[in-house]
């Protein structure tokens, strides 16, 4: 059994305060919470951030990866977000919100077999 964090997520009102504000320390706080409670993986969303979600996304990723080592589950609506984040991670990421819409779904796995780690 895998468990995923899904705490980072830009749907909840505190983490999206913490994002716009670029509150490190709390978004980090939370990633090494849900690590140590057992989390396999630290599910980041940045979502709610329409036009400017990738940046945001890059900015959670990079600040939850400087505090723990817990792979993360990418979550994105956007297959070109999702794709954009694969060089960013340090470990091989899970994918979140990845449906079998056949377009959505091929591009998602036509970028991660293109660029995913050796």
């Amino acid at each position: 059994m895998l468990i995923i964090a899904e705490r980072i997520n830009s749907s909840r009102k505190n983490i999206a305060n913490a994002i716009a504000s670029a509150d490190a320390e709390f978004i980090q706080n939370e990633a090494m919470a849900q690590t140590k409670a057992g989390a396999d993986y630290i599910d980041v969303n940045a979502g709610s951030f329409v036009g400017v979600e990738s940046e945001k996304l890059k900015w959670v990723i990079e600040v939850v990866q400087d505090a723990i080592d817990t792979p993360l589950c990418i979550d994105s609506p956007d297959p070109k977000v999702i794709r954009s984040m694969f060089p960013l991670v340090k470990k091989t990421p899970m994918i979140n919100s990845i449906t079998l819409e056949h377009e959505r779904f091929e591009k998602i796995l036509r970028s991660w077999l293109n660029i995913r780690p050796k």
